[in-house]
């Protein structure tokens, strides 16, 4: 059972712990949190993606639309190589620039605010693993600047789309590979922190003032 778990820590600090992306019915979950929002009259959200292994971006984009009042609008530039994932990329209808053994193409997220909260602190715990999806969430924070990213590395896997399988010739083998056929790209922290429990995580934010 995919988990979600709400805690109030202590007045002005509330947690969000996913330890999955994968469940498209935890939407409604958020529907929850949206609940318990309302009458949360604290400062500090904290969300835990440490040991979240990914699965789908609609969760954390609602999770996002709902607890900030500013759309996102978020272009990166993903690079590659490899006939194969060339190949990969394109059947996804998306306009690939370059050749097989160079290319490029932009990865756009949009997020608009669903004008329900517009929380000004909020953090990011991730750990080593945080992979794919989750991955995908802790990127989009550190670059918009939607929440303060404090752990430890990712797992990596969270740029442009699902991870490629190919299966090896004459075998019954799957390899799974980064979409743009390179070693995945991870992601790092702001806040380099190695005890990464949300009792040292919320001690790091007091004693650090961010």
């Amino acid at each position: 059972m995919i988990e979600v778990l709400i805690a109030m820590k202590k007045e002005n600090s509330f947690v969000i712990e996913f330890h999955s992306f994968f469940d498209i019915s935890m939407l409604n979950s958020l529907a929850q949190i949206n609940e318990e929002l309302q009458d949360f009259h604290g400062d500090k959200i904290i969300i835990d993606i440490s040991d979240n292994e990914g699965g789908s971006d609609i969760v954390w984009k609602k999770l996002v639309s709902y607890l900030s009042g500013a759309d996102y609008r978020y272009k990166s530039k993903i690079t590659g190589h490899g006939k194969a994932s060339k190949k990969y990329v394109e059947s996804y209808g998306i306009d690939v620039q370059g050749s097989e053994s160079k290319f490029s193409y932009i990865d756009c997220i949009d997020i608009q605010s669903e004008k329900l909260f517009d929380f000004k602190k909020v953090y990011l715990i991730m750990g080593d693993k945080t992979f794919s999806a989750a991955d995908s969430f802790a990127r989009f924070s550190k670059s918009t600047g939607f929440a303060t990213v404090i752990g430890k590395e990712s797992a990596g896997f969270g740029t442009g789309l699902d991870p490629m399988l190919l299966k090896l010739p004459y075998t019954n083998v799957l390899v799974m590979l980064d979409s743009v056929g390179k070693y995945p790209e991870t992601t790092k922290p702001k806040y380099q922190l190695n005890n990464i429990c949300i009792k040292d995580v919320e001690q790091y934010i007091v004693t650090n003032n961010i």
